[in-house]
This record gives C-alpha cells, sequence and structure tokens, in this order.
C-alpha cells in the first residue's frame, strides 16, 4: 500500500509511505535528488477550541511527516477541580469537526503525510484505562480524524486489542534511507497503577519486537517509537508515565538498547517540553547505547500558562533536578526532528511560536544504535534511573506548595491587618 503526497521545498524529493504489513514497502520511488535531509515534526496536548498559532510555524518549516503524540483533541471535559466527564457522542463529533476546521491544519494534512497515536483524552477519559466503555467508538472517531487527506490503515480499525500501528517512509532524497515510525497504544490495555498490572497488552508486546526486528532487516536508518506517555523521566508524579509501570519500562529501555538500528522515543502527555536521555549497555561491553526521549507536550498549553501552576513546576524542577533531563521548557511549542543522512546526525528542536528555538540538541545517530546483541537483552542496565527518590519528590512537591500558599496568604493577611488598623481603628488599643 503506497501513498504519495506532495513533496517539500517544490518537488526536490517523493515520498513513499506503506504500511509495515505491505512487505515493508516492497517498492521505492524515485527521488530527484537534492538535500540529504529528512524533516519531520510533532505535537501533542492541542486543545480545539484555543488558539492554534503555531500551525502556520510548521508550515513554514515544511516538514515531510507530521506525526500526532497524542492529546490531539480533548474530548473529555473538565466539571470541577481534578474532575473530567467522560466524552460524549455530541463532544466527539463537535471536537472533531472543530479541528478539522482550522484552515492552516487543513492545509498541513493536503500537503504532508501525517500519523499519530492517542493518550488519554482523545482517547475518551482522563488518565482512562482498559475498563473504557466507549473506547470503540473513540477510536473510530480518531481513526476518521487521522486518515484525513492520508492512506487509511484498516488493521486499526479491526484489532481487539487496540490502535498501534507502523509505517515505513522511503526518503528518496540525495542519500536517502527508510525512516520507521511506531506508534505504540498505551490505552487500549493499561491497568491499574501497579507494577504487575499490564500496559501495553501481550499481543502489543510480540508486535512491538517483531516490528523493530522488521525494521531492522528493512535497513531503516532511523526509526521514531512515539510513546504517548513519558518514559525516561522518573518519578514523573503526578502524572502518568511509564514509571507507574516499572518492569515494562525496563522491557522497553532493554528491547531498544537491542533494536539492531537506531531508535528515538516521542512523547507527550506532560504539558511541557523536555529531552532526556539515559545509557543503556550490557555488563562487559564498551559499547553503551543512548536512549534519547523528546517531549513535546503544550501546543495549545502547557504548565506555564497560569502563575500558580507555573511557580509550583519551576520550584519543582530546581528543587528536584532529574539527571535525564537535558533541558525544558513551559512555553507553547511543537517538535522538529532534523535528519542529515550525510552527516550521520539527528538535530532535535522545540520551537515555540514564531518558530523560536528553545531547546536544541544534536545527536550522532550512530550513538542512538541498539547493538546489544539479543541475547544479552535481559542483563542490560540503564543510567541514571531512580535518582530521583518518592520522598524528595513529594517532599519536594510539598513544600513548593506550601511556598505558593505562602505567596498567597501573606497578602490577604497584610491587607486584613491593614484594613483593620486604617479603617476600623487599632482594635487593640493601649490601657491606660
Amino acid at each position: 500500500m503506497i501513498a504519495r503526497r506532495v513533496p517539500r521545498n517544490g518537488g526536490r524529493r517523493t515520498t513513499a509511505v506503506c504500511t509495515l504489513l505491505c512487505a515493508m514497502c516492497s517498492g521505492t520511488s524515485g527521488g530527484a535528488g537534492g538535500s540529504s535531509g529528512f524533516r519531520v515534526a510533532f505535537g501533542s496536548c492541542n486543545k480545539a477550541d484555543r488558539p492554534q498559532p503555531l500551525w502556520r510555524d510548521v508550515l513554514s518549516r515544511k516538514p515531510d511527516l507530521w506525526i500526532w503524540g497524542g492529546d490531539n483533541v480533548y474530548l473529555d471535559s473538565k466539571y470541577m477541580l481534578g474532575k473530567h466527564r467522560m466524552a460524549t457522542p455530541e463532544r466527539i463529533e463537535s471536537q472533531y469537526r472543530l479541528q478539522l476546521q482550522n484552515p492552516d491544519y487543513m492545509e498541513l494534512v493536503k500537503s504532508t503525510t501525517v500519523l499519530g497515536t492517542w493518550d488519554d483524552h482523545d482517547y475518551g477519559h482522563n488518565n482512562g484505562g482498559w475498563d473504557l466503555p466507549i473506547k470503540s467508538e473513540t477510536r473510530s472517531a480518531f481513526l476518521d480524524f487521522i486518515e484525513v487527506e492520508q492512506t487509511p490503515d484498516p488493521v486499526r480499525r479491526t484489532r481487539e486489542d487496540g490502535i498501534y500501528s507502523a509505517r515505513v517512509i522511503q526518503d528518496t532524497g540525495k542519500g536517502g534511507r527508510p525512516v520507521g515510525v511506531i506508534l505504540l497504544d498505551e490505552r487500549w490495555n493499561k491497568g491499574g497503577p501497579d507494577s504487575d498490572a499490564p500496559f501495553l497488552g501481550s499481543a502489543q508486546w510480540a508486535w512491538f519486537e517483531e516490528t523493530l526486528a522488521a525494521h531492522t532487516k528493512a535497513d531503516v536508518g532511523l526509526t521514531f517509537v512515539v510513546t504517548s506517555l513519558t518514559a525516561l523521566p522518573q518519578p514523573r508524579a503526578p502524572f502518568e508515565s511509564w514509571d507507574v509501570y516499572p518492569k515494562e519500562r525496563l522491557r522497553l529501555l532493554r528491547l531498544l538498547a537491542s533494536a539492531g538500528h537506531p531508535t528515538l522515543m516521542l512523547s507527550g502527555d506532560v504539558h511541557l517540553g523536555e529531552m532526556s536521555s539515559a545509557t543503556c549497555a550490557a555488563p562487559g561491553t564498551d559499547e553503551p547505547v543512548l536512549v534519547f526521549e523528546v517531549t513535546a507536550s503544550g501546543m495549545t498549553h502547557t504548565h506555564g500558562d497560569g502563575w500558580i501552576s507555573s511557580i509550583l513546576m519551576s520550584v519543582l524542577r530546581e528543587l528536584t533536578p532529574f539527571p535525564h533531563t537535558v533541558g525544558y521548557t513551559l512555553q507553547h511549542h511543537y517538535g522538529e526532528l532534523d535528519i542529515d543522512w550525510a552527516k550521520g546526525t539527528l538535530s532535535v528542536t522545540l520551537r515555540g511560536e514564531g518558530n523560536t528555538p528553545l531547546l536544541n540538541q544534536v545527536l550522532n545517530i550512530d550513538d542512538l544504535h541498539g547493538r546489544v546483541p539479543e541475547a544479552d537483552r535481559d542483563h542490560v542496565e540503564c543510567v541514571p534511573l531512580y535518582a530521583v527518590s518518592r520522598f524528595r519528590l513529594y517532599g519536594s512537591l510539598g513544600l513548593a506548595i506550601s511556598l505558593l500558599l505562602s505567596l498567597i496568604l501573606f497578602p490577604v493577611f497584610a491587607f486584613r491587618h491593614l484594613f483593620s488598623m486604617v479603617v476600623m481603628g487599632n482594635p487593640h488599643p493601649k490601657a491606660e
């Protein structure tokens, strides 16, 4: 199954997009030559009823591929602090319709390959999991949305255990190589917060391993693994993350470290942007694998929008510096990944409004190569992990909340005291 789209930069390349199941793209399209690069843009946490100025910035960068990382629209709704109503048929229809009425977004989907997965809010309920009663309905709506102007993947509509999927995109520019995308489903099978609870599910795990092996066999130059929840930053309370499922998290990192070709994780969910890394290796080896994660979570909103959440997040970050984190931002943003095949590098950038670079890292693609032999996979260890204790995290969170309450309450009590002194007179006159 091959779908062609209008190439960026006036036809300097054509791109073939195919389903993994179709013999890993047995045919390739002939490129016109030119640049040796390939550009991916991605983002998440996008409310359809809010202003979306970033689409003009994305369009100006002319990406070869756009990837949705989840929470692409918000189908559930808040009705009080921390409480959400499950998605209704009316809201499902209205939110997707509203997003598809955005002219800038529609310009993107008509000119660029669009792929994506979902997270809890487009799944249908905040922190939703395996027992969500409307997940079949929200799956149909999600796929109707994601396949607008795109090549459909019918398998995603019929799988009994989720919408996970994979594609290979053949970059036929000068020196181009195949680019893989693996879209995980971290909602359909997700159990409760327990170390032995299911997360991806056995069938998805088996498919994941087979897909990485198939990408290696197909000589894929780099595979982007799209995980809607963050994997490396730990601990991630009070948010959901792979940290809640430590056994599956270790399995994920070991799988990437032994993938047989370079991989990079893309995540969302947490309403901030960040870059995180860990080093994985089997005992007795001197060739560690760099496991890198880019989180782009905040197209229309982040924790930096309100002064309360901004102070809390900033204080928490200062009190509990995460050794995994290369850097973070609380500004609205999207992610950009520029592959330079000739130099063997990947430039990772989080861009804000006006395409302002907020964070940037240039990685050697070979450092991301999962070169650990499969036989040693179960012995792989990754560092730094578990460097910030939960006691310190929750203690720091409590301290941050206390400081914030002090900032709020001190002016209130000061004003009340001043009011009683000036307007009502001194309530405590000196005794004669």
